[in-house]
C-alpha cells in the first residue's frame, strides 16, 4: 500500500478558510514593514506603526499603478 503524500490539514475546511483570508498583498506589506523596522535597528514598540505605514505605501503604489493602467481591477484585494 502506497503512503499518501497529501497533507491532511490542507483538506480541512478550517485550513482552506484560513488560506482564503490571507490577502495576496500580505507578503508585500510584511516585507516592507520588516525593512522599515530594520532601518530603525528594530527599535521596540513600532511594529504596528511599521505595518500601517507599509500598508499605506502599498495602497499608494497600487493607486498609482491603477491610475497608469498597470493593474486590472480584478487584481486588487483588501489588505485587512
Amino acid at each position: 500500500m502506497q503512503k499518501s503524500t497529501k497533507n491532511p490539514l490542507s483538506e480541512s475546511p478550517e485550513y482552506k478558510h484560513l488560506a482564503n483570508d490571507i490577502p495576496e498583498n500580505y507578503q508585500w506589506i510584511a516585507e516592507s514593514a520588516y525593512y522599515k523596522a530594520l532601518a530603525r535597528s528594530f527599535a521596540p514598540d513600532y511594529n504596528l506603526t511599521d505595518w500601517l505605514e507599509a500598508k499605506k505605501d502599498y495602497e499608494e503604489m497600487l493607486s498609482k499603478q491603477k491610475k497608469n493602467g498597470l493593474v486590472s481591477l480584478g487584481a486588487t484585494q483588501d489588505s485587512g
